[in-house]
C-alpha cells in the first residue's frame, strides 16, 4: 500500500499529537549548497581578488537545500528578477520507504550560499 500524496497539504497534527499550527511561525535557516572543496590553509590564504575556487560539483548537478543543516530537498538555480532563487526538483523524505522525488516549480529566494 502506498502513502497518499500530501504535497502542499498541511496536516492538522504531527505524529506526536502536537498541533502543527504552534510551529508554523518558528524561524528556520535555509541554505543552498553550491559545492564543496577541500584545501589546505596555505592554499586558502593564497586566494585573492579575482581567484576562482573550483568546486566539486558539475554545472547542472542538483543543488542541496538544507533546513537547519538537514538535507530536505534538491533543486536547480534560477533567476528571480535581480535575485537568485532555487526551483525545487526533488523532496527528500526520511521515511522507511526511502527518498521520494516530486517535481516542483516554486522558486525560493536564497539569502546565503554555503561553499564548504
Amino acid at each position: 500500500m502506498s502513502a497518499p500524496n500530501t504535497a502542499g497539504a498541511r496536516p492538522e497534527a504531527l505524529d506526536s499529537g502536537l498541533p502543527l499550527d504552534l510551529m508554523l511561525d518558528l524561524p528556520v535557516e535555509i541554505t543552498v549548497e553550491l559545492g564543496r572543496r577541500k584545501m589546505t590553509i596555505g592554499e586558502f590564504l593564497d586566494l585573492g581578488p579575482g581567484a576562482v575556487l573550483e568546486l566539486r560539483k558539475l554545472v547542472g548537478d542538483p543543488l542541496d537545500i538544507r533546513v537547519n543543516q538537514r538535507l530536505i530537498a534538491r533543486g536547480e538555480a534560477v533567476a528571480v528578477g535581480e535575485m537568485y532563487g532555487i526551483r525545487i526538483t526533488e523532496v527528500v523524505q526520511r521515511r522507511p520507504s526511502g527518498p521520494v522525488a516530486t517535481a516542483g516549480t516554486a522558486a525560493v529566494s536564497v539569502q546565503g550560499v554555503e561553499t564548504r
